[in-house]
């Protein structure tokens, strides 16, 4: 990541490509500092904007699929509860016309009989009827969870993310800094100077004064390592070790030891 300035020969200016922002080392290394800072500094970015946007989508794409798996579970069932209504009554109805009505001449025996082994038939239908009505309410819910894959990415692609274009005016106001003048501003043609020429007396005219770039407020400092990376301790310091005692005298060396007592 390299930035240059100035011109060609011909408009008396020289390409200058500055040195690294990061560690100020020459342009002609080609070190990657300003590039990896770029990188962590967009990092940044992405971390403060992007989750909560993403958050945003995400629970709008959740809120909609699961309505619409709702509305399709529903619109698979209602056929199966007004076929399980009809089955019951049907099933009632038949039941009813087997018994038929009781005749006075009947025993009292042989006509209850009959009526419990209707009511036997009855419940046994009915139970069967609703078992198959569960299974096919399972089903249908079945059916309709199965489509979470493609109901989500249905509404997945109907999320639009515009962009601002070059001319938009907010892509010209940066907050915090002031853009510098431009070309043809008419603070930057006063400060311009013509090349120093000798004059007919004989002495050079003094150098023109250059221009500053404008002082724009300090950006902040991002960290080139991750944070959880912290420095090394610096070193103990260490005292210097004693000096050796000095050698024993001569005297020393001649006396004997004492004896043991």
């Amino acid at each position: 990541m390299m930035g240059s300035a100035g011109g060609s020969a011909g408009s008396g200016t020289a390409k200058v490509d500055p040195a690294c922002a990061v560690c100020q080392a020459p342009a002609s290394q080609l070190c990657g500092c300003e590039a990896h800072a770029l990188e962590v500094a967009l990092s940044q970015a992405e971390d403060l904007y992007l989750p909560p946007a993403m958050r945003s989508i995400r629970s709008w794409v959740r809120r909609n699929a699961r309505d619409y798996i709702l509305g399709y579970f529903h619109t698979l069932s209602e056929p199966c509860k007004d076929a399980y209504a009809l089955h019951l009554d049907t099933i009632k109805a038949t039941c009813l016309a087997r018994s038929g009505p009781s005749s006075p001449g009947s025993g009292s025996g042989s006509g209850s009989g009959n009526n419990n082994n209707n009511n036997n038939n009855t419940n046994v239908h009915v139970a069967r009827a609703r078992a198959e009505y569960h299974r096919n309410i399972d089903r249908a819910w079945a059916l309709a969870v199965k489509r979470y894959p493609e109901v989500l990415n249905h509404f997945y692609s109907l999320v639009r993310i515009t962009l601002p274009g070059d001319d938009d005016p907010a892509m010209k106001r940066v907050p915090g800094f002031d853009r510098p003048p431009k070309a043809g501003d008419k603070r930057q043609r006063a400060d311009r100077r013509k090349p120093p020429v000798r004059s007919r007396y004989g002495h050079t005219p003094s150098s023109p004064h250059f221009p500053a770039p404008p002082q724009f407020p300090a950006p902040p400092q991002f960290p080139m390592t991750p944070a959880s990376s912290k420095a090394p301790p610096p070193m103990p310091h260490m005292p210097p070790p004693p000096p050796p005692p000095p050698p024993p005298h001569v005297a020393h060396w001649q006396t004997p030891p004492p004896s043991p007592p």
